[in-house]
């Protein structure tokens, strides 16, 4: 997870000086300490910023110790077209997978296709989606975590078959 703007944090300094503090990043990616200077720590991640700061308070304090924590991810919008049962623009925590948002929009309608969904981040990468995998459990789906704005459209349904009789699922199947 990549730290940006709006993130909390919790920052834990053992040591000659202890503190405890909960912070938030800064619109311009930093965060304040109390007797040092802004700390510039957008797109990094915990244990790097743990790093840099105990680089800087270990010369005064060589016995300190740092722990850095998420308190809170931000928010991040994420807009669902398509045939989801109620399209939106939703702001979800910044770490969610791709598998939590659809169940927010009330699933797909039944014109709507588990194999054909599409996303589109903020910088026009497109990724293509097949539910199939996750609903039959298989342990090679890619669940990706979702970006600021990113565009989910839910396809319609493509060509499908019937199947009926004696078998394990009958149904109709895309």
């Amino acid at each position: 997870y990549r730290l940006a703007p709006g993130d909390i944090i919790n920052v834990v300094i053992r040591g000659l000086n202890p503190l405890d503090k909960k912070l938030q990043i800064s619109m311009d990616g930093m965060i304040v300490l109390p007797n040092l200077q802004p700390i510039f720590v957008e797109g990094l991640n915990l244990e790097l910023i743990e790093k840099k700061l105990l680089e800087v308070i270990q010369i005064d304090d060589f016995s300190a110790t740092v722990n850095v924590s998420l308190n809170a991810a931000r928010l991040v919008p994420i807009q669902i077209t398509g045939a989801a049962q109620q399209p939106k623009t939703i702001a979800v925590p910044a770490y969610t997978p791709f598998s939590r948002v659809i169940s927010l929009v009330g699933g797909i309608r039944k014109d709507g296709s588990f194999r054909d969904i599409t996303l589109i981040d903020s910088s026009n990468i497109e990724i293509s989606v097949d539910l199939y995998d996750l609903l039959r459990g298989k342990n090679t789906f890619n669940d990706p975590i979702l970006k600021n704005a990113t565009r989910i459209h839910i396809n319609d349904i493509g060509l499908t078959v019937a199947i009926t009789g004696f078998v394990g699922r009958p149904g109709i199947f895309e």
